[in-house]
């Protein structure tokens, strides 16, 4: 095994490894706030609901999700993303120690809930 990793050491590499992926969790709680918060500003709609309605304020989704990412500091397709997401995972069958991005890959898939609540090793899941 060789003793660098790149520009550093192995012992480093190591420790940057073990800080980092205790980072992952807090990445994924991030994403689904933001998207969960969205979702609350702006709830998903059926086609063709990006327009404000008759009773609704000046803004669409839009907009509105515009307004939020810049007040939060984060693209607004972070937002779309995280809000879309979350639209397909409620909070119920969301999985602990799953990352955001893996739910976001299963969203679209029908049997999404079943797959990931199936182990990796499981016959299906290969």
């Amino acid at each position: 095994m060789s003793a660098k990793v790149g520009g550093v050491s192995r012992a480093r590499y190591d420790q940057i490894v073990s800080e980092d992926r205790q980072l992952v969790p807090d990445e994924t709680k991030i994403q689904f706030k933001i998207g969960d918060d969205a979702l609350e500003i702006c709830p998903l709609r059926d086609w063709g609901g990006s327009q404000p309605a008759a009773n609704e304020d000046l803004f669409g989704v839009r907009e509105t999700l515009e307004m939020f990412a810049d007040d939060i500091g984060v693209s607004c397709s972070q937002v779309r993303t995280c809000r879309y997401t979350v639209g397909r995972w409620p909070r119920d069958p969301r999985v602990q120690g799953v990352p955001f991005e893996i739910h976001r890959i299963l969203e679209k898939l029908d049997d999404r809930l079943e797959r990931i609540a199936s182990p990796p090793d499981h016959p299906r899941n290969r």
